[in-house]
């Protein structure tokens, strides 16, 4: 399988930032220089790991080890020993899986050879064991939601409202015991749990062991709670998550009918068979692309409305990542990325499914920074907390 170069994206996404993900802390009193600590806390307050990190300026050459064991390595490692913290697909190479994480985090498009082959390796050889996990169902445990979902900016009445199709999960097998909250994936019309995305506090995210990311999708079907059947649902609507589908539906509730609505989280991937099941399913439904505002985003829209019409694109980016290009049989189109869509696609065959877009506003990247009042242009200015106190140790040394 083509992999991309680890080389190159070590460059752009150093150990630093992907401790910051999984919800490591700089600890300021270790100090800002050539060497960093990074503590990872259990939200009690109890120290449960600490990472030091050498070569804090040059993200490439950047290597960490555990105080505890002494163990560690470079960013591979740290991405490999948490591996399943990471929104990726499942997939039997972990090296096509850390290549996935570097990928997202630099952001940069896998290899066009290894889009193709990691799609078609979606499909879970490794299963879900339900035992392996806790599973409770989520108003049962509101206490443990509610410090994972009140950073998010989502409100109880929204809690309440999605809770049938939550739960929290706690990996038995995990080193660090945390319950997290879940939403679990299943076939549309089963009720059989293959797997889920979870979240975390300080922003922890992933997938739990063997999600089934080519077929199962979290599914919030509101019509089936009035005993309806699938024909009942009327508007299907596609997110990048489930924080975002939760987002969307109380900022915009008062123009829902929330009766006839299903909403989907595809989980940051995206498998053909997970949209055509689902577009089969509601086949009387109006699809509505409610992605991310970035380049993935768009291209997840284009993907979604030709699979639901069956007829699926083939897409490359060019190398400054300032066009796309569609293929279909023998034709093509080439479109500016930024205003790639599914109208753009419609120049390139005849979309007979109704699909409608219901982005965030433009200001925005995602339904749920549009809650929270995060800015799309100014949360790329952001700086990160390691970036902010090496700006600081500079301007006390000037």
């Amino acid at each position: 399988m083509a992999l991309p170069d680890f080389r190159a994206l070590k460059e752009k996404v150093g150990i630093d930032d992907i401790a910051q993900v999984l919800g490591y802390s700089l600890n300021k009193l270790a100090g800002v220089g050539r060497f960093i600590e990074m503590t990872l806390s259990d939200g009690r307050g109890n120290n449960v790991d600490t990472i030091v990190i050498s070569n804090v300026h040059d993200k490439g050459r950047q290597m960490f080890f555990h105080r505890s064991s002494g163990k560690g390595g470079d960013v591979i490692e740290l991405i490999r020993e948490n591996i399943n913290s990471f929104n990726v697909p499942y997939d039997a190479n972990i090296y096509t899986r850390i290549g996935a994480v570097l990928c997202k985090y630099a952001n940069e498009p896998l290899p066009e050879q290894a889009k193709k082959e990691y799609s078609a390796a979606l499909a879970p050889q490794q299963p879900f064991e339900k035992e392996r996990f806790e599973i409770r169902e989520a108003k049962d445990r509101m206490f443990k939601v509610v410090p994972i979902t009140n950073p998010r900016g989502l409100e109880r009445d929204t809690l309440t409202t999605f809770s049938p199709h939550l739960v929290t999960i706690l990996d038995k097998k995990a080193k660090f015991q945390f319950e997290n909250l879940g939403f679990p994936y299943r076939k549309p019309g089963s009720e059989e749990i293959e797997g889920a995305e979870w979240r975390g506090q300080f922003g922890k995210k992933g997938k739990v062991a063997g999600t089934n990311s080519s077929s199962a999708a979290w599914i919030a079907d509101f019509s089936s709670l009035h005993g309806s059947m699938p024909h009942a649902a009327r508007n299907v609507f596609f997110f990048e998550s489930g924080f975002d589908a939760m987002a969307f539906y109380q900022r915009n509730k008062a123009e829902l009918d929330l009766a006839s609505s299903v909403f989907v989280s595809l989980g940051g991937s995206f498998g053909e068979r997970q949209v055509a099941g689902i577009a089969n399913h509601y086949k009387g439904a109006k699809l509505w692309d409610c992605f991310d505002n970035d380049i993935a985003g768009r291209i997840f829209a284009i993907r979604m409305a030709s699979i639901a019409e069956g007829k699926p694109v083939n897409y490359s980016l060019s190398e400054d990542k300032s066009s796309v290009t569609l293929s279909y049989g023998e034709r093509q189109i080439t479109m500016d990325a930024e205003n790639a869509s599914i109208g753009k696609l419609r120049d390139l065959m005849k979309i007979r499914r109704e699909i409608g877009s219901w982005t965030a506003p433009a200001a925005f990247k995602d339904w749920n920074d549009c809650v929270l009042g995060v800015n799309f242009k100014e949360s790329k200015e952001i700086k990160s907390k390691l970036q902010m106190y090496e700006n600081l140790r500079n301007s006390r040394k000037m």
